[in-house]
């Protein structure tokens, strides 16, 4: 059972983080179906997007209330209806709202398998289990632009959508014999919180929606965005954190717990993965632009290079084991490390197309990449009880989600920005000033990770001292 489930939820991240890039490369092809101009086609990209975060805070309610495996069953055939109207759209609008749709079933899925195959696992299986599903959402992230430049270009972008259809259902016979698992709900089904359920899915989609758009224009509107969805997430916490001190008897159960903050590795997951994604999300995107833009590589040949990123992801799939016998903390600074000096090799592209060794470094960065997101990620819920795994899971993917667009703003906004200051068009000839403006946010994402080195240097240092008291104060109880 474990492994099947390890299985469909590794294919269920692949799929939504596939589809969360797969329209970068083919949007001219899909804005000359629908007889609109390619800028235009930013609406579905945030449409999607928004879909993804706005439903996030309710899966963990969702899955105390129902059978996790119908509502998984339920939001796949959802999903599968929705890619199928996708590829048969004849409008902008119509193909948004079938966008939206779908990122709010995939999303949910998303969460509520995790939920389901975390809570199978014993502690020492986290490790493991987390580097078996992570491994494939590492790839839909990495290749989704090359399997959208292939479906458009040799096929139709319509088949990148239509390809879910016989997917999904194939998930969903694997998925019904295991209803009976998870059958009985074992924790006490509470009332809806509605007012924190509004607070967060709007914060999200701001804050979503604000670094989407900040990633292609900074502007005054876009960050001014994004500072009302943080403001909203402070309301949401002030809001739980009146909840927990007030002695109302019939008080409503806040639809998040932030109490999982207080778990020591829970809050050093949370500031590692925010810092690393930062520093890492953004870079394939923003290596194939310059390839194609700066090196005159074709969307294919570009897209090669991300599939060895992906493809060295899967090769450290098998090198998870040794992060338990490591050490979890020891290997989020290790990987970290090694993360931090791909990316200051990637920064000497020109180096290392003109020595053909772009493949190599590739291939390091993937691998370096993979065994840092198995190891922060399992951080997270290395010491949760099965009882807040739900909670954990759900805060974990928004998170998560936050961190993606940080880093592709970081990346790709921030070489956008560089560009545009510099008076640059992407599409002129000035290649040595594209290059140049590649190295600069190189230099920056390589210093963002140093510093993640240093935060996860700094959390294990206080930790190993907090574990030191604690057994000196046991010997002295023991005498």
């Amino acid at each position: 059972m474990k492994k099947t489930l390890s299985w469909i939820a590794a294919l269920i991240l692949f799929i939504e983080l596939l589809d969360t890039t797969i329209l970068s490369s083919c949007l001219v092809p899909v804005a000359a179906s629908f007889h609109v101009h390619s800028a235009r086609m930013s609406l579905p990209i945030l449409a999607y997007i928004v879909g993804t975060c706005i439903f996030i805070p309710i899966a963990a309610w969702l899955s105390n209330r129902y059978n996790k495996i119908h509502l998984i069953v339920a939001t796949l055939i959802l999903f599968s209806l929705f890619s199928f109207l996708c590829g048969i759209s004849f409008d902008l609008y119509s193909f948004s709202l079938f966008r939206l749709c779908q990122g709010i079933a995939i999303s949910i899925c998303s969460a509520i398998i995790i939920m389901a195959l975390l809570s199978t696992c014993r502690s020492n299986e986290i490790v493991k289990t987390m580097g078996a599903i992570n491994i494939p959402a590492l790839a839909g992230s990495a290749i989704g632009p090359c399997v959208g430049a292939i479906f458009s270009y040799y096929l139709s972008w319509r088949m990148a959508f239509f390809i879910n259809v016989p997917v999904c259902l194939v998930l969903v016979t694997q998925l019904m014999p295991l209803r009976s698992v998870f059958s009985v709900c074992t924790m006490t089904k509470q009332p809806l919180d509605y007012m924190g359920l509004t607070l967060l899915s709007t914060s999200l989609i701001m804050i979503s929606a604000g670094l989407e758009q900040l990633s292609h224009h900074i502007n005054k509107i876009n960050l001014f965005t994004i500072l009302i969805g943080i403001l909203l997430i402070l309301s949401y916490v002030f809001m739980w954190k009146h909840r927990e001190t007030s002695r109302e008897n019939n008080k409503i159960p806040s639809i998040l717990d932030l109490h999982v903050f207080k778990n020591y590795d829970f809050l050093f997951g949370t500031v590692i993965n925010i810092m690393a994604r930062s520093a890492m999300c953004g870079l394939p995107i923003l290596l194939s632009i310059v390839l194609q833009q700066a090196y005159l590589f074709s969307v294919i040949q570009a897209g090669w290079y991300l599939a060895i990123i992906a493809v060295a992801g899967i090769v450290a799939k098998f090198l998870s084991p040794l992060i338990t016998k490591f050490g979890i903390h020891k290997s989020v600074i290790l990987s970290a490390t090694l993360t931090a000096i791909a990316i200051g090799l990637l920064s000497q592209l020109e180096f290392l197309i003109l020595h053909q060794w772009l493949w190599i470094i590739c291939f390091f960065f993937g691998f370096t990449m993979s065994l840092l997101y198995t190891a922060m990620n399992s951080i997270l819920y290395i010491s949760i009880n099965h009882a807040a795994i739900p909670n954990a899971s759900n805060i974990g993917k928004i998170i998560q989600q936050f961190s993606i667009g940080l880093g592709i703003v970081v990346a790709v906004g921030g070489f956008q920005w560089l560009l545009t200051t510099h008076g640059i068009q992407i599409l002129s000839p000035h290649n040595i000033q594209i290059k140049h403006m590649y190295n600069i946010i190189c230099y920056i994402l390589f210093g963002l990770m140093m510093l993640t080195v240093l935060s996860a240097g700094l959390f294990y240092t206080k930790q190993y001292k907090l574990n030191s008291s604690a057994s000196l104060g046991s010997g002295v109880l023991a005498e």
